[in-house]
C-alpha cells in the first residue's frame, strides 16, 4: 500500500510563523520586565542587534522590537541591558555630568562559554558552582539564566539606583566607575570563569532574547541554537 506523501500548506507556514513569534515576543517581555519590575530604568529608548541590523539600532517600542526581529528571521536578536539616550540635548548632559543614574549599574551580567572548559562535564560543574557563589554573595538570589547556544548567560538585576560616578571615591581611581564595576561583578560573582573576551559595558551589554536563534551555532550545535531559558529570575 502506497504511503500519502506529507505535504506543507502554505497554512503551516504561517501557522509555525506566528508560534514562532509568539514565542520570542513572550521572550522580549521577560527581557524588558527585568528593567520595568526593578523599577530603576526606564524601557524605552532602548538599543537592539539582530544579524541584519548593522549593528545597534534604537527602537522606541515592542512593536518595533518585533519588526527587526522578524525581518531577521529571529537569528541573534538581543536587547541592551541599559537604555539609550532619549535626544541629543539628553546626552550632552550625561558628557557634562548631569544625570548620570541613567546607567546606574542595575543589571549585572555573566558570560560562561562551554569552549572554555575542557569537557562538558566540567563546565556544568563550573556553571553550578557559579550560582552558589552568587546565592552567597546576593543573599540566595536566584538569576536568570539563558542558554545562549555556546553556553550560559547569567543576568541578575540589582538594586543599585545611582551610578558610581557620583562618588569621588571612585572617580579617583577610574574613569568610568560604574563600567569597571560591571567587568568586576562579573570576574567577583563567576569565580574569574567568564568568557575573557566579555567586557560588559553600557553600551556592549546585549542580552541575547529566549526562543531566538544564535546563528553562530555550528552544524554539530544547531540542535542548541535555540536561545532557552534555563532558569527564570526569582524577581
Amino acid at each position: 500500500m502506497s504511503r500519502t506523501p506529507n505535504y506543507v500548506t502554505d497554512k503551516d507556514i504561517v501557522d509555525k510563523a506566528q508560534i514562532r513569534r509568539q514565542l520570542v515576543s513572550g521572550g522580549a517581555d521577560l527581557i524588558l520586565s527585568l528593567f520595568a519590575l526593578v523599577g530603576q530604568q526606564r524601557v524605552f529608548p532602548r538599543a537592539i542587534m539582530t544579524k541584519t541590523s548593522n549593528g545597534q539600532i534604537i527602537v522606541h517600542n515592542k512593536e518595533q522590537i518585533m519588526n527587526w526581529f522578524e525581518r531577521a528571521n529571529y537569528q541573534d536578536c538581543r536587547i541592551n541591558a541599559y537604555p539609550a539616550f532619549v535626544s541629543v540635548t539628553e546626552e550632552q548632559d550625561y558628557k557634562r555630568g548631569i544625570n548620570l543614574d541613567i546607567f546606574a549599574p542595575n543589571i549585572l551580567f555573566i558570560d560562561l562559554d562551554a569552549k572554555d572548559f575542557k569537557s562538558y562535564k566540567e563546565f556544568q560543574r563550573v556553571v553550578r558552582r557559579v550560582c552558589k557563589n552568587i546565592a552567597n554573595l546576593l543573599y540566595d538570589v536566584k538569576p536568570l539564566i539563558i542558554w545562549s547556544g555556546h553556553g550560559y548567560h547569567i543576568i541578575i538585576p540589582v538594586n543599585a539606583k545611582e551610578a558610581l560616578e557620583n562618588y569621588e571615591e571612585f572617580t579617583s581611581y577610574v574613569n568610568d566607575p560604574s563600567k569597571s564595576f560591571l567587568q568586576f561583578a562579573e570576574k567577583r560573582l563567576s569565580l574569574n570563569k567568564a568568557d575573557p573576551s566579555n567586557n560588559p559595558g553600557m553600551k556592549s551589554c546585549l542580552l541575547r532574547v529566549p526562543y531566538t536563534f544564535n546563528s553562530r551555532c555550528t552544524i554539530k550545535e544547531k540542535g542548541d541554537s535555540v536561545v532557552k531559558i534555563v532558569q527564570r529570575w526569582d524577581s
